[in-house]
């Protein structure tokens, strides 16, 4: 959960970048070297876009993996009460027998 929200924290760090460069405009002063941005403008939103693109892909590639993950336990989870309610059928009647070859000797 924690890889998630260092995810979604990430991703809003780039957006408030990216907004802040939009706000600047090409006749902008970067924030990093303080010159102006020019033609660099462009390529720097195109990099901030790329970058939120991936780590929004990334952050639903983790949430669909622990989705996945979360219903392959709570399938697990049901198998295995399953199993211990047949192991405890089976433990019940085998106690039974034992009773009743105990009343046959």
């Amino acid at each position: 959960k924690s890889s998630a929200i260092e995810i979604k924290n990430d991703v809003k760090e780039c957006m408030k970048k990216r907004k802040n460069i939009v706000a600047l405009g090409h006749d902008g002063e970067c924030p990093m070297c303080e010159r102006q941005l020019g033609t660099h403008y462009e390529v720097l939103l195109n990099k901030l876009n790329d970058e939120i693109e991936a780590k929004k892909a990334n952050y639903y590639r983790q949430y669909n993996e622990y989705k996945k993950n979360k219903a392959e336990l709570g399938s697990k989870t049901r198998e295995e009460e399953t199993q211990n309610k047949v192991a405890k059928e089976l433990d019940t009647r085998i106690t039974e027998m034992r009773a009743l070859d105990v009343k046959l000797i």
